[in-house]
């Protein structure tokens, strides 16, 4: 794992097509901005399911979100 240092506005860029930007720092939250293809899918690990099998993820699933 890579750990790195930021301010604000400073960019972390993976590849040539994806770019991190550090938007705001409000005590423990950081709010990161991310640029990349359109064909490139971004899930936060809080919001991807966890059900055995995703393809039934519903309503009474994962706080009802649906998996990607």
């Amino acid at each position: 794992m890579l750990i790195l240092s930021r301010q604000i506005n400073e960019k972390i860029k993976i590849g040539n097509d994806i770019e991190i930007v550090v938007v705001a720092i409000k005590g423990k939250k950081v709010r990161l901005g991310v640029n990349a293809p359109e064909s490139i899918q971004i899930i936060r690990d809080d919001a991807k399911c966890h059900c055995s099998d995703p393809s039934k993820c519903g309503e009474n699933c994962c706080g009802g979100r649906k998996n990607g």
